[in-house]
């Protein structure tokens, strides 16, 4: 997983666009068990800790998650996935993060491969159709893939990775 830092205001800019391009045949596996959750490739958005919106869950296991991360720890993620496992705009629960993650299926075993696909989403809207609840900012961007449940072999590419204002 490779990522950066970023401070973005979603009220300006609350539309996410990048390319993406998966390069072999995406190995279908169960996105809703943690162990069996491989994906050929996912952004993640992460979004600052508010204790005022948290779930007594998050806010039990805040502690942890700052001495693991520090202080400035993200408090909740969306992850967009191009996973051989579920539909387009299908909505699951995180196995990792609980009721502070989802992760948003984009592109599945039945895309194309081999072809840039360009996508656009709405983190706002993500956000309050997830969580309830708005949010004002974006702090880090990341991006993965992963294949170690499956022992299969991944290669994907994203470019172009930006955020624009809602306007068209």
């Amino acid at each position: 997983m490779i990522g950066r830092k970023v401070d973005i205001d979603l009220q300006v800019t609350p539309i996410l666009t990048w390319e993406w391009r998966v390069e072999k045949p995406v190995t279908v596996a169960d996105l809703t068990i943690k162990g069996k959750d491989d994906r050929a490739a996912a952004l993640y958005v992460t979004f600052p800790y508010d204790p005022k919106k948290a779930s007594l869950s998050e806010k039990l296991l805040r502690p942890m998650v700052e001495l693991k991360r520090g202080e400035n720890a993200p408090g909740r993620v969306i992850s967009y996935v191009w996973a051989g496992y579920g539909t387009p705009d299908q909505v699951i629960d995180s196995p990792f993060f609980g009721s502070a993650g989802a992760i948003i299926v984009r592109r599945n075993q039945s895309e194309k491969i081999g072809e840039w696909i360009d996508e656009r989403v709405d983190v706002a809207s993500d956000y309050r159709r997830v969580f309830g609840m708005r949010s004002n900012r974006a702090n880090y961007i990341f991006v993965a893939g992963d294949s170690d449940d499956t022992y299969a072999s991944n290669q994907a590419l994203l470019r172009n990775i930006q955020f624009l204002t809602g306007k068209k």
